[in-house]
Parts: structure tokens; C-alpha cells; sequence
């Protein structure tokens, strides 16, 4: 028996987002927007798409991106630490700005490892349309592997064409350490770990330019760790001078620091003066941390916008979140 002949006429299937892409000269991502987020593109375009939709007899679904591409109608998230207070106001305000553009958001933590970030973002980049990585640990090598597999945006790093959002505390150490300075300081500690990843550089940049800015000694302090336990036992070895302004990592950090400092007998600001960063503690302190005010819901918001707006990958953009310092009774 031969093979049965090949049909004609009319194509069977329904036209996908695909066809009505090409029809109307456009890409199959902004084809899909202009039905799911028309907000986010031109109003011209979206009734162009949507005439020549009307003329291919297409009939929208929600879940088109899902079907034709095999990706649900999520985004992806991965923070280096959950537990870090930095991070659930960012996840948070990621998640509802996501929602009230159509997607649900997979969060997922890499627990501060490289490797583990780098294997999430392989699994999750599968089944998501797009992700941020925040703070992220990957090499810039394989930071560009995650983004040649799905659209990526940056939270607090820096990769060549790719865009990215810094949430930056470069200004209020500025503001800060004039501050101290006005007030007689003595010199200008950094203490931070050794990884070399966008926020602890941008810090420990900031802190030692404006050592030399003032003409002030300058020291850095390693931690093993930005953990309150390593900076506690930091202290046990580490000489206490007399007016110096210390530059915490973070209010992790600093509180560490603050703590370890009091089972030595010294107070700051009498003793020492002490700067923390984030402002992302929900607690008060005795006495008060002077500390860096960091938007980072601001910067989630940005960030999803990024990663939705029309064309992600055509033109990289970095968006910078400037801190802003907030003095309290130790500095």
C-alpha cells in the first residue's frame, strides 16, 4: 500500500504567536506582549500586531508564551541568602511587581556558592521567561552562559552588555565620612570579606578613595565571612583606634563588630565610630547605628521592568539606586 497523499487546502492548525510575529514584523516576544502587558509597548504596535492577529484568525491565550516556547508565564529570582535582611524586602517587592504584570516568581537561594547559583540558574532558566540574578557569585564567563539561555538582569553586578540595577552605597559613605570628618576623625577602617563581588568592591572602593580624598590613614579588616560571628571574633585581635571610623559591610557586621567591641570595654562613639550598611536590621540598637539607607524594593521594581520591557536584549541598560546615610549615635 502507498503512502496516503499529503493534504491540501487550508492549513489545519491555528495560527500561533509565531505566525502572527512574522506577519507583522515583529519579534514573537513582542508580539506576546502586546496582548499580555500592551503597557509595555508602543501603542502603534500593539494595534498592529493585534490587526494582523484579527487577519490570521488568531485567537489569544495567556498561556501562547507557555505553549509555544515551553516556559510558563514565571520569572526567576535567585538571592545569594534568604536569611540576610537585605534580601526578603527585594524578593517581596520583586514578587508583587512581577504579579501585577502577569507572572508568578520562582525564588530560589544559592547560600553565598558560586557553584550552587550557577546550577539554579541552569534548572530554573528552563521553565521561566526570564531572570534576575542578585548579587550574584558565578563568574562573568558564566554569568553570560545563564544569559544566552534565557533573558537575565542584574541586581548589585556588573557584565558587559547585560543589563543590570546597582544598588549603590558610593554616595552616603561619601556623606558619612564627611560627616566624620567634620567631627575630627582620625582614620578610616573597611571591613569586609575577601570575595570579590560588586558590593563589598563598591564599599571598600568607596571607603579607601575617601581616605585619600581627606588625606586620612586607611585600613583594611578581613573577614572570613561578612557574618555577625566573624566580625565578633574579628575584634578579639584587632586594635581598637582611638577615633577611627570603622565602614562595616554591612549592619550584620557592624552589630558584630559593636558587640565584640562592648565585651572589650569600648563604646563607640567615645571609643570608636562605627558606619553600617543596608539599614535592613528591624530592630533598635543602644546606641543607635549610624548606617546606609539602601532602596532595594526600588531596585526589585526596576529590575523586573528591565527584564519586561520591550526588546530586553537589544540594548543593555544600568540603572543605579543611590543610598542615602542615615546618622545615628555611632558615628
Amino acid at each position: 500500500m502507498g503512502k496516503p497523499a499529503a493534504a491540501r487546502g487550508p492549513r489545519a492548525s491555528s495560527p500561533t504567536i509565531a505566525d502572527v510575529a512574522a506577519a507583522a514584523g515583529v519579534s514573537s516576544s513582542t508580539a506576546s506582549r502586546a496582548f499580555n502587558h500592551p503597557h509595555l509597548l508602543r501603542e502603534d504596535t500593539v494595534a498592529r500586531v493585534k490587526a494582523v492577529a484579527d487577519t490570521l484568525g488568531f485567537r489569544h491565550n495567556r498561556h501562547a508564551k507557555a505553549l509555544s516556547t515551553g516556559r510558563s508565564s514565571a520569572l526567576g529570582l535567585i538571592v545569594p541568602d534568604l536569611s540576610n535582611p537585605f534580601f526578603p524586602p527585594l524578593v517581596h517587592a520583586a514578587q508583587l511587581t512581577a504579579e501585577n504584570q502577569g507572572y508568578s516568581l520562582y525564588i530560589l537561594s544559592s547560600e553565598h556558592n558560586a557553584a550552587r547559583e550557577r546550577h539554579l540558574a541552569a534548572v530554573v532558566s528552563r521553565d521561566v521567561a526570564g531572570l534576575i540574578l542578585a548579587s550574584p557569585r558565578m563568574s562573568t564567563t558564566h554569568v553570560r552562559e545563564v544569559a544566552e539561555q534565557v533573558p537575565t538582569v542584574l541586581i548589585n553586578g556588573r557584565v558587559k552588555g547585560m543589563s543590570s540595577v546597582l544598588v549603590s552605597a558610593a554616595r552616603a559613605i561619601t556623606d558619612a565620612v564627611t560627616n566624620a570628618v567634620e567631627r575630627q576623625v582620625t582614620g578610616i577602617a573597611y571591613i569586609g570579606s575577601e570575595e570579590r563581588w560588586w558590593p563589598n568592591t563598591e564599599r571598600e572602593t568607596s571607603a579607601r578613595t575617601e581616605a585619600a580624598n581627606h588625606s586620612l590613614p586607611y585600613r583594611r579588616l578581613r573577614l572570613a565571612e561578612p557574618t555577625y560571628e566573624d566580625a565578633r571574633d574579628l575584634v578579639s585581635s584587632m586594635e581598637c583606634r582611638p577615633g577611627e571610623l570603622l565602614i562595616a559591610f554591612d549592619d550584620i557586621v557592624a552589630h558584630g563588630v559593636l558587640d565584640g567591641m562592648r565585651a572589650r570595654g569600648y563604646r563607640a562613639p567615645e571609643d570608636f565610630r562605627i558606619l553600617g550598611c543596608d539599614d535592613a536590621l528591624p530592630i533598635n540598637t543602644q546606641p543607635a547605628l549610624s548606617t546606609v539607607h539602601l532602596d532595594t524594593r526600588m531596585a526589585a521594581r526596576i529590575a523586573v521592568d528591565l527584564l519586561l520591557s520591550d526588546d530586553p536584549d537589544s540594548s543593555a541598560q544600568s540603572v543605579v539606586v543611590s543610598g542615602t546615610y542615615r546618622p545615628g549615635e555611632t558615628t
